[in-house]
């Protein structure tokens, strides 16, 4: 549908609605606290609904060669992401390696984890011979090799992932923490979301528009260094007695970091594989930013899942309160992130006076604070990290077809 300079119009409107979608919670945040679930539920019917009537007014793209669907391309390439998926997010509860104590499923002891991801990984490695295979025949395919053997392209869909990524793992690290320690409600909880959508919209359309000329490379470092600030900033405000104000500003420089990378990926990805495989670009494009926001809450839930438990049990081991027995008990439990009042109910089935009971939970409090603390910590050095995958990206200003 677009072509040259609007192509780069039609991609800062989307970046833009990308930001705007991080808005959504702070309307909806005022509906459920006013009206409920089923009023928002009934909201979001309405707009999906809408959405399908407007999608008629699209127009059909004339002159475009209708292709031979790649069945087989498809089926390794959307089960090999189903599988590595399901393997990161069954590692919380089911354990990477040996099966844990909580797994619904395992095979002689061992866990689920890792037959899925070497399942899901062997998929997608024959997935990408496939498509080699194909191109060679003079074959169409679902996912052209200039977009995994360019240095550019690689780098540029990684700077494309990065705002979905982020943007999943603060929707599992830190509005549920705000919501437990600080007591957000679910306006207040849409409003920090807000924090790093308008900075978000903002840069990624502001940049092109009146830094037209600014190289790719450069922004999108700015953004990686920013994204990791943002990330620790928040991890500092959790140790905090009232964390919402440091939060949010934490979270205003992480959308800053997010608007800064995405005002230059997606023009730096249609560049990067040039005019013939630009319009393929934008489905790849959104499948990685889907992937990205799933890995996310995979990933982080895991590691929630894994320092909570390591910093639970070394905050336990000091407290002389808890009898060996009561201390095993305790360490039999399947920690998640809860509030004070659900850890407590956690408890009912252990026997624990008063002095000991307020000793578990202080120790609970801290290895949920530490926990959240590590995964930010470890996000925003994994951000600093992806300055390593800028060198293919352009240092020049990107050039668009007029």
């Amino acid at each position: 549908l677009f072509q040259g300079r609007s192509r780069a119009t039609a991609f800062a409107c989307i970046t833009a609605g990308t930001g705007a979608a991080a808005l959504t919670p702070v309307p909806y945040g005022i509906v459920l606290d006013m009206a409920g679930f089923r009023v928002a539920f009934l909201i979001s019917a309405s707009f999906f609904a809408l959405l399908l009537v407007l999608s008629r007014t699209i127009p059909d793209v004339k002159g475009v060669e209708t292709l031979r669907f790649d069945t087989i391309g498809f089926l390794l390439s959307s089960g090999g992401l189903f599988f590595v998926l399901m393997g990161v997010a069954l590692i919380p509860t089911h354990g990477l390696l040996l099966a844990s104590r909580t797994a619904s499923l395992s095979f002689w002891g061992i866990s689920p984890c890792a037959p899925l991801l070497s399942i899901g990984s062997g998929m997608l490695f024959a997935f990408i011979h496939h498509e080699k295979m194909r191109e060679a025949q003079g074959a169409p395919a679902l996912m052209p090799s200039v977009f995994f053997s360019s240095a550019a392209a690689r780098h540029a869909l990684v700077a494309v992932a990065f705002p979905f990524f982020l943007s999943g793992s603060m929707n599992i690290a830190v509005i549920p923490f705000m919501q437990m320690v600080a007591n957000a409600t679910a306006i207040e909880s849409g409003l920090l979301l807000a924090c790093a959508g308008m900075p978000m919209i903002a840069l990624a359309v502001g940049i092109p528009r009146f830094a037209p000329k600014a190289p790719a490379k450069a922004v999108i470092r700015i953004g990686y260094v920013t994204g990791a600030a943002g990330m620790a900033v928040i991890a500092w405000a959790m140790a905090r007695p009232d964390p919402l104000m440091l939060t949010c500003i934490g979270m205003l420089v992480a959308g800053a970091g997010m608007g800064t990378v995405n005002s230059q990926a997606n023009n730096a990805m249609a560049t990067a594989v040039g005019e013939k495989n630009a319009p393929q670009s934008g489905g790849i494009q959104g499948t990685a930013r889907d992937i990205a926001h799933s890995l996310s809450t995979a990933l982080v839930g895991a590691m929630l899942s894994f320092f909570l438990a390591h910093s639970f049990g070394i905050a336990i081991q000091p407290a002389i309160a808890i009898d060996s027995t009561s201390r095993l008990d305790i360490s039999s439990e399947e920690l998640t992130l809860m509030d004070d009042e659900s850890f407590l109910g956690m408890l009912d089935t252990i026997e624990l006076d008063g002095e000991a009971e307020r000793t578990v939970l202080k120790a609970y409090q801290d290895a949920r604070t530490h926990a959240s603390q590590l995964v930010l910590m470890a996000l925003s050095a994994g951000t600093i990290c992806l300055i390593l995958f800028t060198s293919g990206l352009p240092s020049a200003p990107l050039k668009l077809p007029r």
